[in-house]
Order: C-alpha cells, then structure tokens, then sequence
C-alpha cells in the first residue's frame, strides 16, 4: 500500500532545491504559507522569521497536537501552514544522501507508521536530543493552555475551551474529527502527516531542535460566535508572536471552499473562509 503523499511534495522539492538547484542555494531562509493562512500583521511576523534566523533551529512552525482543539496529533512535528526552513544549515550540516536516503527507507517501508522517537534514537544514539526537544514542545503546550486559562472562560470541567472544541468532543456526525479531546496530543510521533519524514529527516541530519510558534484557536470571548463578523468558533486558528500579538490565522478545510458550494457542508466553510478572507486578505 502506497503512502500517501498530502503535503509532501513541496516540502520534497524545497529540501531537493535546497542542496541541487544554483538559484536556490543564494537562499538561507525558506517562508512557507498555505494559501489558506493569512499574515495579519507582517512586521510582527518578520521579527519572528529574525528570531528564527538567530537561534539555533532548523525549522519552526505551530505544532500539531497540543495547541488546536481539532489537531489532536503530534507535538514534536509541526503543522506546515506557516513555517520558516533553516536551509543554510541543513546543507552545512548534513549531505543530500544522509536526508534522503532516511526518506526513501521509511516511505519504502511497508510499516511507514513506525515510531519516530525508536528510529530516532537508533540513527542518533542521542537521548539528551530527544528529551530536549520533548520538554521544548510541552512547554509551548503549557504556555498556550496558561493563556486559554487566562483570556478564555471555563467551562464546567474548569477548562478553557473555544466553542469548536465542543463539536469536536460531542458531535458524533461530524465525519472529519469524531469525538477528539481537544488540546490533546500523540505520545507515539506518527506519521499521521506525509510531510512528517520532510521534518523527521531535517532534525536527523543537522541534529538541531525545532521551533514552536505560540498557536491556539482562534476565539474571542467577547463575540458572539453566532453573529461575529469573523469565524469566532475556534475552528480557525492563530499564530502569535512571544508577546501573544496574533500575527497570521489559518481558516483550514480550503478544500471545501468553492464559488459554487455543492453541499451545506462546503456552504458553511465557504461562508466562514469568506469572513476571513474580507478581514484579512489584501486584494
């Protein structure tokens, strides 16, 4: 059974580009945005792509579990739709075969679901690299759950939710993400996303940490949902800086959006990206 390749391809090529393309070697720093994800405040997200350039990582991106309600996978990978690439060090610090022959041996392999956090350590033999980057994302996760706690209301478990975080609890028709527990994450790193071994095989071959963005759904409390004049359910997501100022917000389900809606379902996602796009988006 092949695996599938949603995401992959691009990140593919920029890792490809990255060591074989002449042009694209003058290039040290790669931003990647999802056409779904608008910049709200640029500046702010320049300082971030600065800090990015200064540390020592050599990707960054919101994580994948931990910090959206809906997004219950792992918090060690990163979700793509806004991310910065450290491509300089990836080619000073690794060769083109070492990233990708790690690539082709899981994409290959018949079990690709294998515990990342197991071949890791087996390639690496560097435990204090692990737990480092494991005690890094719990952080972030906590420092999100802290400000929810502080600017959202509780609910009757005395837990800060976005009201999307609800449908996906309760909602057993809901045919994307049935009964997850939001803010929730996978303590096995699976490759639950194709793009995973992009990342997998960037950590392995410069032996450098990740960056987490400050992530969580966007909700404003003080809204009504129902009648806002932006998505307020929390379906949508925002990116912050280090100060909490939201810098992008990433609508998701693009693929339902449509000019000509066939269903209720592509109707409502259309309605609401629309909300987004008349707020944000620059024409």
């Amino acid at each position: 059974m092949e695996m599938p390749r949603y995401g992959l391809d691009v990140f593919d090529e920029i890792t490809r580009r990255s060591f074989q393309d002449v042009i694209w070697k003058q290039f040290d720093y790669v931003v990647y945005i999802d056409d779904d994800c608008f910049v709200t405040d640029f500046p702010k997200l320049m300082q971030m792509l600065e800090n990015f350039m200064n540390s020592d990582s050599c990707f960054a991106g919101p994580q994948d579990g931990g910090v959206f309600c809906h997004r219950n996978h792992s918090h060690i990978m990163i979700n793509t739709f806004l991310s910065f690439w450290n491509t300089k060090m990836l080619r000073e610090l690794t060769s083109f075969d070492t990233v990708f022959d790690y690539i082709q041996k899981i994409y290959r392999d018949e079990h690709p679901f294998t515990k990342f956090k197991d071949m890791a350590t087996d390639n690496m033999k560097d435990d204090d690299f692990w737990t480092q980057l494991e005690l890094t994302a719990l952080e972030t996760i906590n420092v999100m759950k802290e400000w929810r706690q502080n600017n959202w209301p509780l609910n009757s478990n005395k837990q800060a939710w976005s009201p999307y975080a609800n449908v996906v609890t309760n909602d057993p028709n809901n045919p994307i993400e049935p009964h997850q527990i939001p803010y929730s994450y996978k303590n096995e790193t699976q490759n639950f996303e194709p793009y995973y071994l992009i990342e997998q095989a960037w950590l392995l071959g410069t032996k450098k940490p990740a960056m987490y963005f400050n992530a969580t759904d966007l909700y404003d409390p003080n809204e009504n949902p129902a009648s806002a004049d932006i998505d307020n359910s929390g379906l949508t997501s925002a990116v912050m800086d280090a100060n909490m100022n939201i810098v992008a917000v990433h609508t998701w389900f693009s693929r339902m959006y449509s000019k000509f809606p066939l269903n209720q379902q592509m109707l409502e996602h259309t309605i609401r990206i629309n909300k987004i796009i008349a707020k944000y988006a620059v024409l």
